[in-house]
This record gives structure tokens, sequence and C-alpha cells, in this order.
């Protein structure tokens, strides 16, 4: 019985050679070499594969499990449109004007549609193309078309911008083809006052105000004087 756990063993080789592991390559049976020399049958063709056929979730736990946690991951910044009022800001504006109050030199009426930027915040500066009709008390009717020079500043404004009290004064020249402030149709203009604005929504602001204006040949001969009086005006504003 001193011999028993040897046979034991014995037994336990001897069946391990009798029934070999079977390996399962491509769906087929295959067994390992044959005691003696004699080739293993292989039940199909034996593919190899690379580690690219790895399951990709596993290979991105490795990756995740690799990466340096020292190095910050951040996010590509969003593009934030500047304030209305800001800095570099340009914007277009559309805006009707009527002038009067000089007794016996008569009205203009006019569209304007000015192109401007911000130099500083809340501080712009404009061009201002008009056209408008003329009634006249000198002379005939007519028209007139000219330009002013705009600076405005929103001097006052609500903790959102959304209405704002402004200062406003230009420079400008206007060529009439009736007489209008004198006996001169070309003319200088001045003008000079506040207005306010308002938020309609994200891309459009309304806009009122009232200028004491100076239309004038400035001192020139023959030029026959000058007009003296308000302007009030009205309209939108875009940003862009």
């Amino acid at each position: 019985m001193r011999n028993a756990p040897l046979i034991a063993l014995l037994l336990t080789l001897g069946c391990a050679q009798k029934h070999a592991p079977e390996l399962l390559v491509e769906g087929h049976l295959a067994f390992p070499r044959a005691p003696g020399g004699d080739a293993a049958d292989v039940g199909g063709l034996i593919t190899l594969h690379s580690t690219a056929g790895l399951n990709p979730v596993s290979q991105d736990y490795v990756y995740a499990q690799n990466a340096d946690p020292s190095v910050p991951t951040t996010a590509p910044e969003a593009v934030v449109r500047p304030g209305d009022f800001d800095k570099g800001s340009r914007f277009a504006t559309v805006y009707g004007s009527t002038i009067f109050g000089d007794e016996g030199k008569g009205e203009m009426y006019l569209l304007h549609v000015g192109f401007g930027q911000y130099f500083r915040d809340y501080q712009s500066i404009s061009l201002d193309l008009f056209g408008g009709y003329v009634r006249s008390g000198i002379d005939d009717n007519g028209g007139a078309i000219g330009l002013d020079v705009v600076y405005r500043n929103h001097f006052y404004r609500d903790e959102d911008d959304e209405r704002t009290i402004f200062f406003d004064g230009g420079l400008g020249l206007q060529e009439a083809s009736t007489n209008f402030s004198g006996e001169r149709h070309f003319n200088f203009r001045i003008r000079v006052g506040f207005g306010a604005s308002f938020q309609i929504d994200d891309r459009v602001r309304a806009f009122i105000g009232a200028n004491y204006i100076h239309i004038s040949d400035a001192g020139m001969e023959g030029g026959g004087g000058g007009f003296d009086g308000p302007m009030l005006y009205g309209g939108v504003t875009f940003p862009f």
C-alpha cells in the first residue's frame, strides 16, 4: 500500500495523454500534435489575428487607465458675440427726422441711413447719409441730400443695457434744390441733443431723440442768414 500514491499518479498521467485538451480555432476543433510525431488533425483553416481585433471597449478602458491625470482636459471655448455697446461693435441705423420751428423758413422731412462703430464702450461714431423733402417758406419746394458725422454716448443704462439714455452731437453738410435757411443751396449743419434707446430683441434696438440744429452758410457772402430750430427723430439700429 506504500506504492498507492505512485500508482494514482501514473493513472492520472495516462488519462491525460489519452484525452488531450481540445482547441477551438475559427469554429473548428483542432488537436495538438500527437505523441510520436503524428500531425494533429485540424478541421479548418487557422487564421492569426492581430491585436486590432480586440474589443474596442476594452482598448478604451486601457487607454483611460493609462491617461496622465496631471494633464488637464478643457472643452473648446465658445464663441461669444460682443455686446451691442462693446468697443469694436458695429451697427447700422435707419431713422426719420423732421426739422421745423424757424418761422418763415419752412420744414424738412428726411430719411437717414447710418453705419457706425463703438470706439470705446458705449461711445460711437457713425456716418449718416440722408435725403428728403423740403417745404421752403422762402422759395419753391424741393429736395435735399447730405451727410452727418454723429457722436453718441450712452451715459445712462440699466443693468442689462435694455434701456439707455444718450447724448449725441454731429457736424454735416447738405445740398438742397431750393432755398431753406437763406439764399444758398449748400449749407453746413450742427446738431446736438439727447435721446433714448430700447431693446426690441437680440438684433434690433429702437431709439428716439431731439436735437437743436443749426443750418448755416457759415457767414459766406450772400448767404442770407441760417436756420435754427428743433430736429425730432426716431428709428431702429441693427448691431452686427
